[in-house]
């Protein structure tokens, strides 16, 4: 049988009824299955499908699971977790709470298929802080980036955060103005500045190229184009003009360089990107 079926529990290995199991491939790929009150799911005739997903478990008050590889064929239990967090406060310039700032926290897991390149990509969490700018996030152990982002344009990007299991780690940060980015896109043959060169930014999508809505520019007749409040840290770009095919940029080659970094494995060069410079 190709049917994904499993058990979810607690801690204390207590069934855990009306919990929300779904597989993704970084967006649903079906609605949710909620778990009956005897905590199992299934998927059924799903498993030949799955190499490109991975199953997320959620319920309140639990860290969420991610499971990049789902045994297909046999059941197996899920056990939930609320003694891992990561907590803290995020503070706006001027030392006010940052009330409703979006929280999300950035990972890549590890997983036994090859064709994914033993690492599922961008795994990501979604929280907002309340309003004393305060967020608690149970979540499974491992090494996070913790991007922050106040609708008020103010940001912080935080790399190699390491939740321990069993621990609740602090982390509090003052957010910061965002980055201006000013690129010019040039002819690589002549040199010459290309103008109308629709440039969109990318959001970090597993499986999913998505645009950040609003981040669409062109280029003007200097082949410039400008964003005021970006996030810090790498910006990708879908590079969309019909006269040429391939597209690339100094920081892109520099970050393609190193892309088979162990666990850092970013995939093979792609044309089509630009990777800012962020200054």
């Amino acid at each position: 049988t190709n049917e994904v079926a499993g058990r979810v529990v607690d801690p204390k290995g207590n069934p855990v009824a009306r919990a929300a199991v779904s597989l993704e491939r970084g967006y649903p790929q079906s609605e949710p299955v909620m778990t009956d009150a005897d905590g199992v799911f299934r998927f059924p005739e799903r498993g030949e499908r799955t190499w490109g997903m991975y199953l997320q478990v959620q319920k309140d008050a639990f860290g969420t699971r991610q499971i990049t590889d789902v045994p297909v064929g046999r059941g197996f239990t899920i056990k939930l977790d609320d003694t891992t967090r990561l907590k803290g406060k995020f503070t706006l310039p001027d030392g006010k709470p940052a009330g409703k700032t979006t929280v999300t926290l950035m990972r890549n897991k590890k997983t036994m298929r090859a064709v994914m390149g033993y690492l599922i990509h961008d795994l990501r969490l979604d929280r907002q802080t309340d309003g004393n700018g305060v967020y608690d996030f149970p979540l499974e152990p491992g090494v996070y980036e913790v991007r922050a982002a106040s609708e008020l344009g103010f940001f912080a990007r935080l790399q190699k955060i390491r939740v321990d299991a069993g621990k609740t780690t602090d982390l509090s940060s003052q957010l910061q103005p965002g980055v201006r980015l000013r690129l010019q896109t040039v002819d690589s043959v002549t040199g010459r500045p290309v103008s109308g060169v629709k440039l969109v930014i990318w959001d970090d999508f597993p499986g999913l190229i998505k645009w950040k809505a609003g981040s669409e520019r062109v280029t003007d007749k200097k082949g410039v184009a400008e964003w005021n409040g970006l996030m810090p840290g790498l910006t990708r770009f879908e590079v969309i003009k019909s006269e040429y095919k391939r597209f690339w940029s100094t920081n892109d080659i520099e970050f393609e360089r190193g892309y088979w970094d162990g666990e850092d494995f970013k995939g093979p060069p792609s044309m089509g990107r630009a990777i800012g410079p962020l200054n």
